[in-house]
């Protein structure tokens, strides 16, 4: 893992870095961002899911987060599986139990895909969605009434 040390000239360097992101889109014709990386050997163009991972982080970092990059393929715990899919480690438990999350044992600890948990995330999206907006409605109901 990298970390960010949130100093001022790492601070400062990011919020460059936001601003010729937000220029640049400001700029580009709707086909995505283009990326040119130069170093010592060389200049490079990166490829177009490289360059939403980096604008991604250079838009967390300017807000002040922090960022970790994971391999689809790495396990992760039942408590980081929690984490991930913002639930608690009981229900992430109950998920692998009724095999929905596949997994394996390590000694007494479950492991899981993380390529696992975030299609379980994906394919829980429409469903949270439309029951935050079913609350929203009911709320918006009583509210009237």
């Amino acid at each position: 893992m990298v970390s960010f040390a949130r100093d001022g000239e790492d601070m400062a360097a990011v919020q460059r870095l936001h601003r010729l992101v937000s220029d640049a889109r400001k700029g580009s014709s709707g086909d995505g961002l283009r990326v040119r990386l130069s170093l010592a050997g060389g200049e490079a163009d990166l490829p177009q899911p490289l360059t939403e991972v980096l604008v991604k982080a250079v838009e967390l970092m300017q807000a002040g987060r922090g960022v970790e990059i994971l391999s689809p393929e790495q396990e992760v715990s039942a408590q980081e599986a929690a984490a991930i899919l913002s639930v608690s480690r009981p229900y992430v438990i109950n998920l692998i139990r009724k095999g929905i999350l596949p997994h394996r044992m390590v000694g007494a600890h479950h492991r899981v895909s993380l390529r696992d948990v975030m299609a379980y995330r994906r394919e829980q999206e429409p469903r949270r969605t439309a029951a935050l907006a079913n609350l929203i409605h009911e709320t918006e109901e009583l509210g009237r009434n």
